[in-house]
């Protein structure tokens, strides 16, 4: 027995099996959530899964650039100001 691993999983055997497990354990979720999408899609037909992803993507997009461009505004109109001497 090789600490840290259970029991068996120090064979190749046991570890290639408990690979394809957990490949086949990933596999079912995947087809559970796409199954849960595409009965989203079939209760809600206007508000297709794809278009929210695509609404909150453009709205982080957004609200990225603007942040940005402020940023740059600030940076480039406090260097135009002239330093007062008095």
């Amino acid at each position: 027995m090789v600490p840290g691993k259970g029991v068996g999983e120090g064979n190749w055997f046991m570890r290639n099996w408990r690979s394809i497990e957990m490949h086949a354990e990933k596999s079912q979720r995947e087809f559970d959530i796409r199954q849960g999408l595409r009965e989203w899609d079939e209760e809600f037909p206007y508000v297709h899964h794809e278009l929210i992803i695509r609404y909150a993507a453009g709205l982080i997009a957004h609200t990225a650039v603007c942040v940005i461009c402020d940023w740059i505004n600030q940076r480039s109109q406090s260097r135009k100001r002239p330093l007062s001497r008095y």
